[in-house]
């Protein structure tokens, strides 16, 4: 059904008309054609903004398409899951007169926060934060299915969010820093780990990546973590 107040258009070049703003919500390997089919049928000045989580290259493909049809190009990333907030989702934007779009959207209740004048940096902001979050979800994914087939799936469950509830900023610090000194027995450490996945059947992928990281210590050192003194090697 289509919503009151919402036209429904057979064509991207109709639902576009007129239009102040267009924000395109597609898969990454959509966004071009998305772009290709829209920006030669707004008016000059328009925005148009890409809210699809591509790389920062695509980013800036699309916002040379859009500037060379008089538009203000626009990376978006969506940095929270929608179902949470709806609309209201906070949502980085990067690119030409991005306070303005802020402005112009936050009247519908989008919540947005400029962060840079050049496309990409939104979604690079966006795709770091992936690293984290979606690597995290991953080690989890894996340490879960080696707990069930030990038959300590119950424990390992509460350790897991025991764990995560302690994740403050000093917790955070020490998980980092603690490798300047100690990256060799973790190493070894990891090495024992994907052994165990190993006979238990599991693949030990984010186990391997945890290793060949901590491998990678006593070359590059740790990054900075606190703002008082730099990284530690």
């Amino acid at each position: 059904a289509v919503p009151p107040g919402v036209t429904d258009c057979m064509t991207a070049a109709q639902a576009v008309e007129g239009a102040d703003a267009v924000i395109a919500l597609t898969h990454a390997a959509q966004a071009l054609d998305a772009a290709e089919s829209a920006v030669g049928h707004l008016r000059d000045g328009a925005f148009y903004a890409d809210f699809a989580t591509g790389d920062p290259g695509l980013k800036r493909e699309i916002a040379k398409m859009a500037r060379e049809h008089g538009l203000r190009a626009i990376d978006g990333a969506v940095m929270n899951p929608v179902p949470l907030a709806g609309v209201a989702t906070p949502v980085d934007v990067a690119g030409d007169e991005a306070e303005a779009f802020v402005t112009l959207m936050s009247r519908v209740g989008l919540h947005l926060t400029a962060v840079s004048s050049e496309p990409g940096v939104a979604v690079t902001r966006k795709l770091l934060r992936s690293v984290l979050v979606k690597g995290l979800s991953a080690l989890i994914i894996e340490s879960l299915r080696a707990a069930g087939t030990a038959g300590e799936a119950d424990w390992y469950r509460d350790h897991v969010f025991a764990v995560l509830n302690h994740l403050d900023r000093e917790y955070v610090i020490r998980l980092v820093e603690g490798n300047v000194k100690h990256s060799v027995r973790r190493v070894h450490e990891m090495e024992a780990a994907s052994e165990l996945l190993r006979q238990l059947g599991e693949p030990p992928l984010t186990s391997e990546a945890t290793r060949q990281v901590l491998d990678s210590v006593p070359e590059r050192g740790v990054p900075a973590m606190r703002d008082d003194h730099p990284a530690e090697r």
